[in-house]
């Protein structure tokens, strides 16, 4: 009896750990992840010859704040996604609004940006995509909240593909829970009839010199 009540005692906490804390893997949509994606060709000094991705949205989570976010790249059918000069970032990749740790707002809150040719490994196994990743800098006084406006941006050698909404293809990261999003604008990308040849010319400018 007495191992009968320990047994029931200790599926009972099991149970309520799998309820405070869910996997993972366990992803929803997020209650709001309003992103959009600009393209353009600025020739921005220090990223000349390169496409400028310009992010920008809000968001709304619950009940842990934002750690950081990624976006996943259509790079399925390219050449070599893991070469040197692919997605490069500033110094400085976003910026949003925070809050303090008495949940103050604050502004701003910068960003590192990296991308990840082989996926965020800190994320469930079915997402390990190509990954453009934003995290905060560390040491911050306002960090991200569980609500937020901000905008980042990245560089590329690849054009633009077509404008679309590219349904889950954001997520975020809050504490030990995960939601995505969709992503509405042009995201780079590559098709079958982008050679190795003009792959290999787009890393020897771009990619070695950086």
């Amino acid at each position: 009896m007495r191992a009968s009540r320990s047994s029931g005692l200790s599926a009972l906490s099991a149970a309520l750990f799998i309820l405070a804390f869910p996997p993972a893997s366990a992803a929803e949509r997020c209650e709001t992840m309003n992103l959009t994606v600009t393209a353009s060709f600025p020739n921005d000094p220090g990223f000349e010859g390169l496409y400028r991705y310009a992010l920008g949205g809000n968001w709304e989570v619950w009940p842990r704040a934002l750690s950081h976010f990624d976006v996943f790249l259509m790079f399925n059918d390219c050449p070599d996604i893991c070469g040197p000069g692919v997605v490069v970032f500033g110094d400085t990749a976003g910026i949003s609004t925070g809050s303090t740790v008495d949940e103050a707002p604050c502004y701003p809150v910068f960003y590192l940006g990296e991308y990840l040719c082989e996926g965020d490994p800190s994320l469930p196994e079915e997402f390990q995509a190509s990954t453009v990743k934003f995290e905060p800098w560390e040491g911050q006084s306002c960090e991200p909240g569980t609500v937020g406006v901000g905008s980042w941006r990245f560089y590329s050698p690849l054009p633009p593909g077509p404008g679309t909404t590219h349904v889950d293809a954001a997520l975020i990261k809050h504490g030990q829970y995960v939601c995505t999003g969709d992503v509405t604008g042009q995201l780079p990308g590559c098709s079958v009839e982008t050679s190795r040849e003009s792959w290999g010319m787009i890393k020897a400018r771009y990619g070695e010199s950086r």
